[in-house]
């Protein structure tokens, strides 16, 4: 809570994510063949932990965050598999099959939301899934500029958030 208060504009969550939208962002994807994963805002780790419980030995999981006493409480994951990237999502600069972000992308600018969502794309794989959550489903019509997707809603969470499922099938589609 301390870290919202002093930036709420780049933390955007005043819990942290429920166990359930954890498992809410994950269904539906097979991360058993998953090689490479990152996730986006990686905050105290509840998502990242969930994840590393679900990716196969062989996988490795970018975690990405800005936010340096995040970043030390990331730090202390005892997983090989685990990068912590103190970097932002623009610097996005690896190939990934399924990116997972909680990144309040509401609370960023029209340019830095478009200049993350741009990003993402060149950096999935065709036929990847990125896996965004939100508070509101404001963000939609910006999605469909970059992605198809499909969203569920996760109700045991605090507060109640969207998880959008997004993916495009080639380069140059959407």
């Amino acid at each position: 809570m301390k870290q919202f208060v002093r930036s709420p504009r780049d933390v955007g969550a005043v819990w942290p994510s429920s166990q359930w939208l954890c498992d809410g962002m994950m269904a539906g994807i097979d991360l058993q063949r998953a090689r490479y994963v990152a996730e986006l805002g990686a905050g105290t780790g509840v998502l990242t932990r969930t994840l590393l419980q679900a990716l196969p030995d062989n996988a490795r999981l970018d975690a990405y965050e800005i936010h340096p006493g995040f970043i030390s409480v990331l730090e202390t994951i005892p997983d090989p598999r685990l990068e912590v990237c103190m970097q932002p999502a623009q610097q996005l600069n690896k190939s990934y099959e399924v990116i997972f972000s909680g990144l309040p992308l509401l609370a960023f600018t029209p340019a830095q939301r478009q200049a993350v969502l741009a990003r993402v794309k060149a950096s999935l794989h065709p036929g990847g899934y990125f896996i965004q959550f939100q508070y509101t489903s404001q963000i939609e019509r910006e999605l469909s500029h970059h992605f198809d997707w499909q969203r569920r809603r996760v109700w045991l969470n605090m507060p109640p958030a969207w998880v959008y499922q997004c993916s495009f099938g080639s380069p140059e589609g959407k």
